[in-house]
């Protein structure tokens, strides 16, 4: 029987921004393999196979498929497994995602470059992205998000996230969006972490929840 993870429990959805080699992604691996060593199955779309090797205690539970519908069918879901999904067509395959989470229930799901199927737009996602987005939480589903453009991500992606991670970010639009968002205080700190990333100190962020309140200081503590 799958173990059932508490409500509220790390559930909710988790956004980090940040520009290649800032550290976002493995950010977000630690907390993906400590979930699923708690006994959540999580599925990573996974375009631009950045996830590569995974940690030997979780190395018998972790498949890799070039679709959903394949590791959906071929993968039984007990618990704990981690599914790496290579994606060719990542609107289709995080639609599947979603659709398989809402069903299921108490699993979870990253999307890296979540631009790409989550576009900033006027209108709320459709389809089971869009359920996962604002009602997943009720089914305890973890979401996790990251992106390199801030500014090209869905506004109900950013608005929605219970976590934040900031690490660098040098585009004039998504520094915009950061200042206009959240505040000057804010990018300060975001710029600090940038400095630090140009002295080769990958990793520093900030972060915060959902008040979205200072003060804001970087921090390289993965959890």
């Amino acid at each position: 029987m799958k173990p059932r993870i508490k409500a509220g429990t790390g559930s909710g959805i988790s956004l980090s921004v940040g520009v290649s080699g800032s550290g976002k992604t493995f950010g977000i691996k630690q907390q993906v393999y400590r979930a699923v060593s708690s006994g959540m199955s999580v599925v990573v779309i996974d375009r631009l196979h950045e996830w590569r090797a995974v940690p030997r205690a979780i190395a018998d539970r972790t498949g890799v498929f070039d679709s959903v519908r394949e590791a959906i069918v071929k993968k039984p879901d007990k618990g704990g497994n981690l599914t790496l999904v290579r994606s060719r067509d990542m609107e289709v395959d995080a639609e599947r995602v979603c659709q398989w989470a809402m069903r299921t229930g108490n699993v979870g799901i990253a999307i890296s470059e979540a631009h790409r199927v989550l576009a900033n737009r006027a209108v709320l996602p459709r389809g089971a992205l869009g359920d996962v987005l604002t009602s997943g939480r009720h089914r305890n589903i973890r979401l996790w998000l990251d992106t390199q453009r801030l500014a090209l991500l869905s506004k109900t992606a950013t608005e929605q996230a219970a976590n934040v991670r900031v690490y660098t970010i040098v585009g004039d639009r998504d520094k915009s969006v950061l200042k206009t968002t959240w505040g000057t205080a804010l990018l300060a700190a975001v710029e600090e972490c940038g400095a630090k990333l140009a002295r080769g100190e990958a990793g520093w962020h900030v972060r915060f929840g959902p008040s979205r309140l200072g003060p804001y200081r970087p921090t390289r503590k993965v959890f």
